[in-house]
């Protein structure tokens, strides 16, 4: 006869309430560095995402046989392509 015993091991929360304060204000200083530098390179990159969102939805039109409003739905997902409703509408004026 075997005997198994089952327990768990609690560990800290990872979370801001168990670290100090001192800690979670250079945690989060730490982020605000990084983010802003993202964010200028985010904002500063040289693509044209019309374009890019132009190329996707001929993709769709091509080899998925979707419709205007269906493509245009894809763009805009935030389970799909995530493209603004400009970019999107930009894409589907420029359909070929």
């Amino acid at each position: 006869m075997a005997l198994f015993i089952i327990g768990a091991i609690a560990s800290p929360k990872d979370n801001n309430e168990t670290k100090p304060k001192e800690e979670v204000a250079k945690s989060e200083k730490q982020t605000e560095t990084v983010v802003e530098p993202a964010q200028y390179a985010i904002d500063n990159l040289d693509v044209d995402w019309k374009e890019n969102a132009l190329k996707k939805a001929e993709t769709y039109a091509e080899r998925m046989s979707m419709s205007d409003s269906g493509i245009y739905e894809q763009l805009i997902s935030e389970y799909g392509e995530k493209f603004t409703a400009e970019e999107a509408q930009y894409a589907i004026d420029n359909l070929k």
